[in-house]
């Protein structure tokens, strides 16, 4: 939750953000792997850098988050919000945080999960939780569309890294 608003403003943040973005092409998306699930369309839609269950995820945990905030907080300091708003309202906020609190439960217990568990093509797991990266095949897998731009996109960061490492040992090697 700290992380995040700072990593936003960085370069790769707000690359995150476009590629985070709704687009008319992910409701295509989605039709098709449903027409797909459902044994209607005989390939498997070609899914970007985020799909729709990664897109619909994200903005559910920033919405629940604001949701949670909010509506915590008139619970929490009832006794001065009660001066400003009715009763009713404070009534609402605890229905509101409530359920929001079932919602994000169960949206981790069964739609995470799966997702990054129990999937038959990630099952034992994802461990990009542990590592911070996803295996090629699962990748390509989950991906296959965005799959070149990911491996330039991990070139140029190598290259990056080592054009810097070069750079301390030039420095070093001027020092001695």
């Amino acid at each position: 939750m700290v992380w995040q608003p700072v990593y936003l403003f960085t370069s790769r943040g707000r690359k995150f953000v476009r590629d985070m973005m709704p687009i008319r092409r992910i409701f295509k998306f989605f039709v098709d792997r449903i027409l797909y699930n459902l044994g209607l369309r005989e390939h498997n839609p070609c899914i970007q850098r985020l799909g729709y269950v990664e897109k619909a995820e994200y903005w559910a945990l920033v919405w629940g988050t604001a949701v949670m905030i909010v509506t915590g907080f008139m619970l929490w300091f009832d006794y001065w919000f009660i001066h400003f708003l009715p009763k009713g309202i404070l009534d609402v906020a605890l229905v509101v945080h409530f359920w929001e609190a079932w919602f994000a439960s169960l949206a981790i217990l069964v739609w995470h999960l799966y997702s990054v568990v129990f999937n038959s093509h990630v099952y034992p797991m994802n461990p990009s939780w542990i590592t911070g990266t996803m295996p090629e095949d699962m990748y390509a897998h989950e991906h296959p569309g965005h799959l070149e731009e990911a491996r330039e996109d991990t070139e140029a960061m190598i290259r990056e890294q080592l054009d810097k490492v070069r750079g301390r040992e030039e420095a070093d090697g001027k020092d001695e």
